[in-house]
C-alpha cells in the first residue's frame, strides 16, 4: 500500500502505527507521531478491522467504505426510559411504552425492566412481557418475567424485580418498544400492581452476538474536527445468549443448565446474566443458585450467586410463589478457551436446604459476554 506521496512504508512502521491506534490514540496524533499521512493511518485502519491484515497490498486493492457508524460495534446505540411513582394497579396493557430508532438491521435488541411489582394472590399468574411494535419475541423466545402464586397465605410481597433479554431479527427502523401485562394459561389473572412508590427503567440497546474485541468505534476527534472513527479494543464483546422455555427445574440440590463458552483474552473478565423465575417454599430454609466455571466457583472476585430466603410469620406456611429476578456478575482469572459455564441450586452457607424451584412457566435466558474489568 502506498499513501498519496508515493511513498513506500515497511512493514515494522505499519505494526507500530496500528498498535498505537489501538491503544487508543486518534488517527491524526498517529500521522504526526509517524509523520505519515492521515489517509494512510485511515485506510490502514480500515483494512486491518476488514480483513484483519496489516501488510502492504498492491496498487489496485481496495478499500470499502463503511456504511454506517456502527457497522462494527457489539454494543450501542443505549437508551434508557424511566416513570417515577407508577403507582399502576392495572391488570392489563402496557406498563411504559417508548419510540426506540434502531439503526442497525443487522443487531438484536437487548432489554431490561426493572421495577416494583406486586406478588399477587393465591392461585394467580400474570406476565410481564416485552413487545416489540405491538408483538412478543419469538426469536428465539419471548422477553419476559412471570410472577407465580401457587397456593399459600396472601401476602402483597411489593419488591423489586427485574427481567432482561436479547431478542434477534428486528428490523431497524423506529420501533415501539413496551412492556405489557397479560394473563397466564392454567390460573386466574395475577392482581397486577407495577412500580409502587419507586422508579422504574425500561433500557434497550443494540447488539451484536459473537463479535471479538477489535471493532470500529467512533469517537469525538480530539482537535475539534468532526467525528472519526477510530480503531480501538471495546471493554464489551464476545456475547453470546442462550434460552430455555418453561425449565420447571425443581431438583433443591444439582446442577440446572451449562453451556460451553469459548473466551479469546488471557486479560478479559466473564460477565454472566441470568434472568428467570425463582421460588423456595419452606419456612426458614433457603435455596442459593450459584455459577460455576470449569467447575469450580468464582473467588476472584467473589461467588455470583442469588439467594432466596423464607420465613413466613404463618409458622405452618409453605408459599410456593414464583418471582422473576436476574442474577449477574463477573468472574476475573479465568483462562482463555473452552469455558464450561454452569448454574447450580444448593444449599445456602448457613441455612438448611429448601424446598426449591427454577424456570417455572417462563423464558429462562442466560447472556455470557467478556469485559475488560478496572478497578480505581
Amino acid at each position: 500500500m502506498n499513501n498519496h506521496r508515493g511513498k513506500s512504508y515497511s512493514q515494522d512502521l505499519r505494526d507500530k502505527v496500528m498498535y498505537t491506534v489501538l491503544k487508543g490514540t486518534a488517527k491524526t496524533h498517529v500521522a504526526v507521531q509517524f509523520h505519515v499521512s492521515r489517509s494512510f493511518v485511515q485506510r490502514l485502519v480500515r483494512r486491518f478491522f476488514e480483513t484483519g491484515q496489516n501488510k502492504a497490498m498492491g496498487h489496485t486493492g481496495k478499500i470499502r467504505s463503511l456504511s454506517h457508524t456502527c457497522n462494527s460495534e457489539s454494543l450501542f446505540n443505549i437508551k434508557e426510559y424511566i416513570k417515577n411513582n407508577l403507582n399502576d394497579g392495572a391488570n392489563s396493557g402496557n406498563v411504559m411504552v417508548f419510540s426506540y430508532k434502531k439503526r442497525a438491521s443487522d443487531t438484536s435488541l437487548r432489554v431490561r425492566f426493572m421495577a416494583n411489582m406486586k406478588g399477587g394472590n393465591s392461585n394467580q399468574c400474570g406476565r410481564y412481557t416485552v413487545t416489540f411494535n405491538g408483538e412478543e419475541c419469538d426469536n428465539p423466545a419471548p422477553v419476559q418475567g412471570v410472577i407465580v402464586w401457587v397456593n399459600g397465605v396472601t401476602n402483597e410481597h411489593k419488591r423489586g424485580r427485574s427481567i432482561e433479554g436479547i431478542c434477534y431479527n428486528i428490523p431497524a427502523g423506529v420501533i415501539q418498544v413496551a412492556v405489557e401485562r397479560k394473563a397466564c394459561s392454567s390460573y386466574s389473572t395475577l392482581d397486577f400492581y407495577t412500580g409502587w412508590h419507586s422508579m422504574s427503567r425500561l433500557q434497550v440497546e443494540e447488539v451484536r452476538l459473537g463479535l471479538g474485541r477489535r471493532q470500529i468505534i467512533f469517537v469525538d476527534n480530539p482537535d475539534n474536527s468532526n467525528n472519526d472513527e477510530a480503531a480501538g479494543i471495546t471493554n464489551v464483546f464476545n456475547i453470546q445468549h442462550w434460552t430455555w422455555m418453561n425449565m420447571d427445574d425443581e431438583n433443591n440440590n444439582h446442577k440446572i443448565l451449562a453451556v460451553t463458552y469459548n473466551k479469546t483474552q488471557d486479560n478479559s473478565g466473564i460477565k454472566v446474566t441470568l434472568s428467570s423465575n425463582f421460588c423456595q417454599r419452606t419456612r426458614g430454609k433457603c435455596a442459593r443458585w450459584y455459577f460455576k466455571f470449569d467447575g469450580s466457583e468464582c473467588s476472584n472476585p467473589g461467588y455470583i450467586e442469588g439467594n432466596m430466603y423464607q420465613n413466613h410469620w404463618d409458622s405452618s406456611a409453605n408459599i410456593n410463589f414464583h418471582s422473576p429476578n436476574t442474577i449477574k456478575g463477573i468472574c476475573k482469572g479465568i483462562n482463555t478457551g473452552s469455558v464450561n459455564v454452569e448454574l447450580w441450586v444448593g444449599s445456602c452457607h448457613a441455612w438448611g436446604l429448601g424446598d426449591s424451584t427454577f424456570g417455572y412457566m417462563t423464558t429462562t435466558a442466560l447472556i455470557v459476554e467478556e469485559v475488560y474489568y478496572t478497578t480505581l
